[in-house]
């Protein structure tokens, strides 16, 4: 009877110890997701393997002006325009990308980096604060808030604006 007692006594500790573990992990778990969310990561991670693409800016709502770094001049404006985009930081969200990215901004800037393709998002036709979303260019999975779009939407179109002319 006494060695019963101590047995059920010991089952016991070890069920506290395991909801007390699980807690742990669970907290812990937490944590990261909202470190996920709230610690800023840079726009663009490695800035040796990205390439730029081509810049869309939207004049009006129907009016668009491509900009493609084809000359070995537009190449190291490009390679500027990424190394700067290093220096830019993103927040994830857990705003659907499609939805988020869906209206028509000011800017877009296409960039492939060593594993996927991205696209940055810049300004608004609707007015209001600038806005700023990156994601995959196939819009799938979540967008990542940019940080401070106007820095980067002024750096941009002050290396590429007489060319867009």
């Amino acid at each position: 009877m006494d060695q019963c007692a101590r047995q059920k006594e010991k089952d016991s500790l070890d069920r506290q110890a395991a909801a007390g573990v699980a807690l742990m992990l669970a907290a812990s778990a937490a944590l990261l997701f909202l470190a996920w969310l709230s610690i800023p990561v840079p726009l663009v991670k490695n800035t040796v393997q990205t390439e730029l693409l081509y810049v869309q800016v939207y004049l009006s709502p129907g009016e668009c002006v491509t900009w493609h770094p084809r000359s070995m001049t537009e190449q190291q404006t490009a390679r500027a325009v990424v190394d700067y985009m290093g220096t830019c930081r993103e927040r994830n969200t857990l705003c659907p990308a499609g939805k988020t990215m869906a209206d028509q901004p000011r800017m877009q800037v296409y960039f492939r980096t060593e594993d996927t393709y991205r696209v940055v998002n810049l300004g608004s036709w609707t007015g209001g604060r600038s806005t700023g979303w990156a994601g995959d260019q196939d819009r799938t999975g979540h967008a990542a808030k940019v940080l401070e779009p106007e820095t980067l939407t002024a750096y941009i179109l002050d290396n590429i604006g007489k060319d867009l002319i």
